[in-house]
């Protein structure tokens, strides 16, 4: 986002915030007119019917199982960069799934061959030392993105047990998240340099618009 957007991504997080906003106070007013469980799947059932709800129901289960293996693999990289930072080294093949592994050996490989040294970049290197330094049996490595499965099956656990145990849960990470948003918002203030806000949109409108995604 930001490479795309420049310093103009900084409208982006305001565009996004009031979207935000809106979509809270739309949760809340369904929350406070149908106060059962079930989230937009017993909105939509109240709403529109049965159909319209198991549409919706399959658009979340698909929605949150994508949503989590790309939040999931970002906390494991965070998570191991903490980690180095304390002098903990987690073996690579622990840290990435078993695919980025074998292909970016094969890649390797191959752009070796061919003698193109230049394009081996240092993700195919991190994948192929995961290739080449994972434990093995009958041509079988031992991959896997150890931290982003702990992760899921705890969060998984936690809310197997219960709706009250995961309120908690989420209320004590959103506090945690804004005090650290807020000490990096008051450290960081003190390190803004304006010189760097020009061009503010390099790429235009547009180019801040490709981060929404994210």
């Amino acid at each position: 986002a930001s490479f795309h957007g420049g310093p103009g991504v900084t409208i982006l997080f305001i565009i996004t915030a009031v979207t935000c906003g809106f979509s809270a106070l739309c949760y809340a007013e369904f929350a406070s007119r149908i106060p059962v469980a079930g989230s937009a799947y017993t909105y939509a059932y109240a709403s529109f019917g049965e159909l319209i709800a198991w549409i919706i129901g399959w658009d979340l289960l698909m929605e949150y199982a994508i949503g989590n293996i790309a939040v999931a693999v970002s906390w494991s990289t965070y998570f191991v960069n903490l980690l180095e930072g304390f002098h903990i080294h987690v073996p690579v093949y622990l840290t990435m799934d078993y695919y980025s592994a074998f292909s970016a050996h094969q890649q390797v490989q191959e752009l070796t061959a061919s003698h193109h040294f230049a394009d081996i970049t240092d993700t195919l290197k991190q994948g192929a030392m995961a290739w080449n330094t994972a434990p093995g049996f009958s041509g079988f490595k031992l991959i896997a993105n150890i931290p982003a499965l702990a992760i899921v099956v705890a969060i998984t656990y936690l809310v197997y047990i219960g709706i009250r145990e995961t309120k908690k849960a989420t209320n004590a990470m959103v506090i945690l998240k804004i005090v650290i948003v807020i000490a990096v918002i008051a450290i960081g203030f003190f390190y803004v340099t304006p010189a760097n806000w020009h061009p503010f949109m390099p790429n235009g409108f547009s180019g801040v618009m490709k981060g929404v995604s994210g």
